[in-house]
């Protein structure tokens, strides 16, 4: 029985450096729109963490939980406007531009929607980018019908068969993968919009990058 998977290893290549890229954007924007980051997290941290230290006024955290990164600006929250003192205020995230919160909620985005547009180019060519998008938005949909018992087991195992055949499994996996993450991230926002205390649960567990 094998115990390394070459496809599992380049799929977690191209996962980890979407998140290291993203970071890396959001941290150059930081520097350069002078936004004071206060936290910096390695993997996600519920309930504790494993290492945790503040150096130069940043807390540095390395978390157990390995779904990605988090990083918190000075002021991202109003409720936090009240016990920032005056001379840090220009450097708080809510005292910048709308266009510039708006780009950094964004950056994660853009990063995933980039691998996204990579992976639908290697499995049928940019001029079938539409066609592909629909074909994985069924195959989940056939998923999701799966996992609910709706009797779509062997029409599962068939698409996915009709998909790799003759395809790259890395672009099809991590087409998967973002497609998913796209969908989370889209009802994580509907709920948000009637629980203001959602803390976006399902685009922590689908993998999210940076914390908005």
């Amino acid at each position: 029985m094998p115990y390394f998977s070459y496809n599992a290893f380049c799929l977690g290549i191209l996962i980890f450096s979407a998140i290291s890229l993203s970071i890396f954007i959001y941290v150059w924007l930081c520097k350069i729109w002078k936004i004071k980051i206060i936290e910096f997290s390695i993997f996600f941290n519920p309930f504790f963490s494993l290492f945790k230290k503040e150096i130069n006024g940043i807390m540095y955290q390395l978390g157990w939980l390995p779904l990605g990164a988090y990083i918190k600006p000075l002021g991202m929250l109003k409720k936090d406007l009240g016990s920032i003192p005056k001379k840090e205020l220009p450097f708080s995230f809510l005292n910048k531009s709308r266009t510039k919160q708006l780009l950094l909620h964004l950056i994660p985005y853009l990063v995933w929607l980039f691998v996204l547009l990579l992976s639908l180019c290697t499995l049928k060519g940019p001029g079938n980018i539409l066609q592909t998008t629909a074909e994985m938005l069924n195959y989940i949909l056939l998923a999701i019908k799966t996992m609910f018992g709706f009797s779509a087991a062997n029409e599962f195992m068939m698409s996915t068969n009709n998909i790799l055949t003759d395809k790259n499994i890395i672009s099809f996996a991590s087409t998967l993968f973002i497609l998913i993450f796209f969908v989370l991230t889209l009802l994580s926002k509907i709920l948000s919009i009637y629980d203001e205390g959602n803390i976006n649960s399902l685009i922590r567990l689908s993998g999210y990058i940076v914390g908005v």
